[in-house]
C-alpha cells in the first residue's frame, strides 16, 4: 500500500510539473481592448474613407452621422484594435494620411452626445 501511494505521488508530481507556465508575461498586441473618450467633433476632420483621427485612434464614422454630430461634444466607446502598418505595399500606392505606421482602430464605435 505504501508502495502504491509512493508511485502515485511521484507520477502525479511529474505530470503536474511536465508543462512549462509561460502565459503570465504574454502580451497581445493585436486583441482588443475597450477604450472611452470626450472630444469635441468637427466634419472636416472627416476623410474620405469615412473616418476620423481622434485621440490618438481612428474612429470609423459615416458622413450621414458625421453631419448630425457637427460641432458637438460626444462620447466615443468601443474595442480597439491595433492595424499593423503594411510592409508589402505596392510602389506608387498612396500612403493612408496620418496612419504610415501601425495605428488603433474603432470600427464600430458608441457615440454618446453630451449635453452642455
Amino acid at each position: 500500500m505504501k508502495l502504491t501511494f509512493a508511485v502515485l505521488t511521484v507520477i502525479l508530481t511529474m505530470n503536474c510539473f511536465a508543462q512549462k507556465n509561460n502565459t503570465i508575461n504574454k502580451t497581445h498586441n493585436d486583441t482588443a481592448s475597450s477604450v472611452s473618450f470626450i472630444v469635441r467633433f468637427h466634419i472636416n476632420e472627416l476623410d474620405k474613407d469615412d473616418a476620423v483621427y481622434l485621440k490618438g485612434y481612428v474612429v470609423n464614422i459615416g458622413h450621414e452621422q458625421a453631419k448630425k454630430l457637427n460641432g458637438k461634444k460626444i462620447r466615443i466607446t468601443g474595442k480597439v484594435t491595433i492595424i499593423k502598418a503594411s510592409k508589402n505595399r505596392s510602389p506608387g500606392q498612396p500612403i493612408p494620411q496620418e496612419r504610415q505606421g501601425d495605428y488603433k482602430y474603432i470600427e464600430s464605435p458608441q457615440i454618446e452626445i453630451i449635453k452642455e
